[in-house]
């Protein structure tokens, strides 16, 4: 999504959805800038609101430049390592139930279909990919009130676990039903989990995942009501009001 910012939201709503539920507390002193100095979302989210705008207003809304021509700017290499950034600082420092969600906010003004459009795309690009990790490092011209943001150990590539296809296949042959619980968005994971092309051919009706309300069809940024999140803890909630409920038993196999 951010290297091709693959982007819906309004500047409006993107405002609003970087900061939801987000404490105003200081990252966890691993996500300290190149200056050791503290960061929080108020000081990022404020840098990023000024990116976005223009991103917003030069590509996202009327490409009056080219995504060649966006990606030489410095506005795009400062948005996209503080908001890659923003994603681990939150994860590195606040709990599943606030960063987890958080995460899948980034979808807002998107339809199920161009979700899982947008999946397709990652997931081919990135089995492409070697398995590796990259740094990301923000402009000095750019430092606004964050500072510059220099963050390692992003992940790179994907692949298919035959093993895991392949006891997919042989529990589906001898009549029993495959699930994934995942803490990943409903709309993502169907895509990995049911494409012929990925091997897993899981029915997309056997995906419990972490999902938010649409509105007109659109996701939004807030967490769909009466379902639970799909970690931890709630991963056991979404199989007991699901499988439960229509089988009378829990499942025979968790992995």
């Amino acid at each position: 999504m951010i290297d091709n910012l693959e982007f819906k939201a309004t500047p409006e709503e993107f405002a609003k959805l970087i900061r939801k539920d987000i404490p105003k507390d200081n990252f966890h002193s691993n996500y300290n800038n190149i200056n050791g100095e503290s960061v929080n979302i108020e000081k990022i989210a404020e840098d990023l609101d000024s990116r976005y705008n223009y991103l917003y207003n030069n590509y996202i809304s009327n490409k009056i430049k080219t995504l060649e021509e966006i990606k030489q700017t410095d506005e795009f290499k400062d948005f996209q390592a503080k908001y890659a950034y923003l994603y681990e600082a939150i994860g590195g420092t606040f709990s599943a139930d606030i960063s987890y969600p958080w995460v899948l906010y980034s979808f807002t003004g998107m339809t199920k279909d161009e979700v899982a459009s947008l999946t397709e795309k990652a997931n081919d690009y990135a089995l492409k990919q070697p398995i590796s990790t990259y740094t990301l490092t923000s402009p000095e011209s750019m430092s606004g009130r964050a500072g510059v943001i220099s963050l390692d150990g992003y992940k790179n590539g994907l692949r298919i676990q035959k093993e895991m296809a392949n006891l997919i296949s042989v529990l589906t042959n001898n009549g029993i039903d495959v699930y994934v619980c995942s803490a990943s968005h409903q709309y993502v994971v169907e895509v990995f989990a049911n494409l012929s092309k990925y091997t897993y051919n899981i029915p997309k009706e056997n995906v419990l995942g972490m999902r938010t309300k649409l509105i007109d069809d659109k996701l939004t940024y807030q967490y769909a009501d009466n379902w639970p999140q799909t970690q931890q803890k709630g991963k056991t909630e979404a199989i007991k009001n699901t499988l439960v409920k229509k089988y009378g038993y829990g499942p025979i196999l968790v992995c």
